[in-house]
């Protein structure tokens, strides 16, 4: 199967809300997985005890005093019936959020509270959001992200963004967005990228790793990167750092589909859960203006 044939067969299957985990196919050369998407309905709000009741159950959960870094990826999942689960979000009480939204139906509550991506100061508040290139419904919210972002995010919030990490090739849109970040090209590049991926047909996947560096290396090209700094970028120590780094709070975060939103590693939130798109934000400042204010 050519590049152009797989994403044509992923994006057949975008039919509803958001992208959802699920097993890649076995592409041509069987050394690489490369990425596919399963697409669910939009999470229809009600009351529950975790995220998984408008979805698929979380992959895991960190216990109370577990170090994030030690968390086991092969330990057995936590299901919306687990025992462990639906205490951990059933343990603390719902909290008042401003506005008409009601835990464990608009949001959900962590339970432990998880790491924040960044070293917090005081006084500030972080957002997450979890995406992928490849998701359809990730590009189409981007926009409103980036209003949001650039325009109506509260002062004290830091927006930072995480890559889904399902499997080898999500993993490889995550290489090339953490790439990109270390090369200072974010703010030129991120837009672009989603808009090969998904208006272009151009996955920015080849084969193997080293095919797709090269790949990504081309495409970086056009906005003044040289093919040796982006594959020395790409390449580095630092950038598997964070790619470790964000398989781990995907884990800790409990994300099954994307995007998805989690304020100060607290509240998870995402599209379905919000109302739609218009509501989301407001929801977003709302939790976030609750976590200043330290209720």
């Amino acid at each position: 199967m050519t590049r152009l044939a797989w994403f044509a067969a992923v994006s057949c299957l975008v039919l509803a809300a958001a992208c959802s985990k699920q097993q890649a196919p076995p592409p041509d050369n069987a050394a690489t997985t490369t990425p596919a998407t399963s697409v669910t309905t939009a999470p229809t709000p009600k009351p529950a005890t975790a995220p998984a009741a408008a979805a698929a159950a979380p992959a895991e959960v960190v216990n109370a005093g577990e170090d994030l870094e030690t968390v086991d990826a092969d330990a057995a999942p936590a299901t919306a019936e687990s025992p462990l689960l639906t205490a951990a979000l059933a343990a603390t009480p719902p909290a008042s959020v401003p506005g008409s939204w009601k835990e464990n139906e608009n949001y959900m509550r962590l339970v432990p509270t998880q790491p924040t991506v960044g070293n917090l100061k005081s006084g500030r508040v972080e957002v997450v959001e979890v995406f992928w290139y490849g998701c359809s419904h990730c590009y189409a919210l981007d926009r409103y992200v980036e209003s949001w972002r650039q325009k109506n995010k509260p002062a004290y919030v830091d927006f930072v963004r995480v890559p889904a990490m399902w499997n080898e090739g999500v993993k490889l849109h995550g290489q090339l967005y953490y790439t990109v970040e270390a090369l200072g090209k974010l703010e030129a590049m991120h837009s672009a990228i989603f808009n090969e991926i998904q208006e272009n047909h151009d996955p920015l996947i080849g084969g193997d790793p080293v095919e797709t560096g090269k790949l990504q290396a081309a495409f970086a090209g056009k906005f003044g990167v040289s093919g040796d700094d982006y594959l020395k970028a790409y390449n580095s120590f630092g950038v598997d750092q964070k790619l470790r780094r964000a398989e781990q709070l995907n884990r800790a975060y409990m994300v099954t589909s994307v995007p998805t939103f989690v304020v100060n590693g607290k509240y998870w939130t995402d599209v379905g859960h919000a109302g739609g798109e218009n509501k989301l934000f407001a929801l977003l400042n709302d939790l976030a203006a609750m976590e200043k204010a330290g209720r």
